[in-house]
């Protein structure tokens, strides 16, 4: 038998046990706990109603409550700016200019890698995003030149509206 075919046998003859198995939906959820070993081996089967659910797996399921209800709090948006001009170390992202062209976008450091032209990374949304709404695309990469010198790097996330199946 497998594993998973154990564990619903294990949940119905738990609930034939103590009488709560029917055929029609019941008025309240049971949910069954299983304790396995490292490979999986189901070792212990436990049983919880609403009442008697152990933290985490209380907001687990109230968290998918209302995601179904549609009433999970949505995560507030954030620009591109705010999520991608700095690492949580305060780095930023350096773009290497050659010939007045972006030869390569670098990782998040603290200066200048060497003494080429490197320039700061800027990160943008082409319109304001909500991340309920809006998807962001790949971006798109400008140079930008301040009296003929290079002075950054725009990095432009096109932001479109999702689909109603999506939004």
């Amino acid at each position: 038998m497998t594993a998973s075919a154990w564990l619903r046998q294990a949940a119905v003859t738990m609930a034939t046990l103590e009488g709560t198995f029917r055929s029609e939906p019941p008025r309240r959820r049971r949910f069954v706990g299983v304790t396995c070993l490292e490979d999986g081996t189901p070792i212990d089967v436990q049983d919880f109603d609403e009442d008697n659910l152990p933290p985490i797996i209380k907001a687990y399921v109230e968290s998918n409550d209302a995601m179904d209800e549609g009433t999970l709090p949505a995560a507030p948006s954030r620009s591109a700016g705010e999520l991608s001009d700095r690492d949580e170390n305060g780095h930023q992202r350096w773009a290497l200019i050659e010939d007045d062209q972006i030869k390569a976008i670098g990782g998040y450091l603290a200066a200048k890698p060497d003494d080429r032209m490197w320039v700061p990374v800027v990160h943008e949304d082409s319109e304001p995003f909500d991340a309920a709404t809006h998807w962001r695309l790949k971006p798109h990469y400008t140079l930008v030149d301040v009296y003929g010198t290079p002075d950054r790097v725009i990095c432009t996330y096109p932001v479109v509206l999702k689909s109603m199946e999506h939004a």
